[in-house]
């Protein structure tokens, strides 16, 4: 279904299920809600659930602005307008960079939040790293610096449909939209995140089953494994926690659909009970 105000891009987003508190999915960079699907389906008995394209994704219009700061906007409309009783952000990928920038844009009413095989791909002098990638933008193109990492989200067990579709998509996307957004992530990376983290003072979950090099080559983790990323939020996140999803690549939601949705879910129920003084079951 669609939703409009007058001052926002349309959105596409699917709202299920019913009780406090209201889960927000946000999908990564150059996919849409689907990815979430399942999650959705599994924890809509339990919660209200929201899953949206963000702006430029999927079935919604494209934004005025192609940056981090325009999308979290977006998310931040759609918790204004569904969350009452408390909201639990879930974010994947670009959509933990997004969950974040929308708590610091807006944190009313935002209870926890899910941080999916998140991380940074940029460090340092912001001006230097956009220009770094800039310039590979301008030798290859978009589409081949973007394919050969997303191939690499994919391990030699995952469905060829899933890595087919998942490819299919980033061929769809508009690529000046794309290109000016993939740039503002490296700057948000490289100037914000530090500044958000600490911002942070939630209960937060991070579930992760990868790490991305610095030659940008993935990896599956192991139980147990932290990562640069794990440790920077575990350093500002005081209520930060760790799930690792071994096995499985990027899009654990779909490739270990059950283990995330309880993983969320598990998270939702404690985030409610700290809130409400009571003490989960044993």
């Amino acid at each position: 279904m669609g939703e409009e105000d007058a001052k926002s891009v349309q959105l596409g987003i699917d709202c299920l299920g019913s009780g406090a508190p209201t889960l927000i999915f946000v999908h990564g960079g150059f996919c849409d809600r689907h990815d979430w699907q399942s999650q959705v389906n599994r924890l809509s008995g339990r919660f209200n659930v929201i899953a949206l394209d963000l702006p430029g994704h999927g079935e919604s219009a494209l934004p005025a602005r192609a940056d981090v700061e325009a999308l979290a906007r977006s998310v931040g409309k759609v918790v204004a307008r569904h969350g009452q009783g408390g909201v639990i952000l879930v974010g994947h990928s670009l959509g933990c960079r997004v969950i974040l920038e929308a708590f610091r844009q807006a944190s009313a009413g935002i209870i926890g939040m899910v941080l999916t095989e998140g991380g940074l791909i940029a460090a340092g002098d912001a001006d230097q790293a956009v220009d770094a990638f800039k310039k590979q933008l301008d030798t290859v193109g978009f589409l081949n610096l973007m394919r050969p990492l997303f191939e690499g989200m994919f391990t030699a067990h995952s469905d060829p449909n899933l890595r087919l579709q998942a490819l299919d998509r980033l061929d769809r996307v508009n690529v000046q939209f794309a290109e000016e957004l993939l740039l503002n992530t490296v700057r948000w990376d490289a100037s914000e995140a530090a500044r958000v983290l600490p911002l942070i003072d939630l209960p937060t979950l991070i579930v992760d089953s990868t790490s991305l090099d610095e030659n940008f080559n993935r990896t599956s983790l192991v139980p147990g494994a932290r990562t640069p990323w794990m440790e920077l939020v575990l350093r500002h996140v005081p209520e930060a926690e760790i799930r690792i999803v071994p096995g499985v690549g990027h899009f654990l939601m779909i490739e270990a659909s059950e283990v995330v949705s309880d993983h969320i879910g598990a998270f939702a129920n404690r985030v409610t009970q700290a809130r409400s003084g009571t003490r989960p079951a044993c």
